[in-house]
């Protein structure tokens, strides 16, 4: 889900597809969350519901913030979106693999 203020956009992945509800309920656990969001600012969201291909997918995508990687400082602002996602799949992995 992106929050973009006026807009939230619901990406359904095909894993999703599969395993949730289509359209999503209108008492279901998403659209409770939009309401919510809703309900904390004086603007009502519209929400748009995408399934992965199914629907065209830029809507979501233009909501992504992604900036070019910095090369050669070291720092966190080396990662673009695609090193920052590499770097945190990695990290949650050496997490599950090592015991409490």
């Amino acid at each position: 889900m992106a929050d973009a203020l006026f807009v939230v956009v619901v990406y359904y992945t095909r894993e999703a597809q599969q395993t949730q509800e289509w359209p999503p309920p209108h008492g279901g656990l998403i659209r409770r969350e939009i309401e919510d969001l809703g309900m904390a600012r004086s603007v009502q969201p519209r929400a748009v519901f995408l399934r992965e291909g199914v629907e065209d997918g830029r809507v979501f995508e233009e909501l992504l913030l992604d900036e070019p990687a910095k090369v050669g400082t070291g720092s966190s602002a080396d990662f673009g979106y695609d090193e920052w996602r590499a770097e945190l799949a990695k990290e949650v992995a050496d997490f599950l693999a090592s015991p409490p």
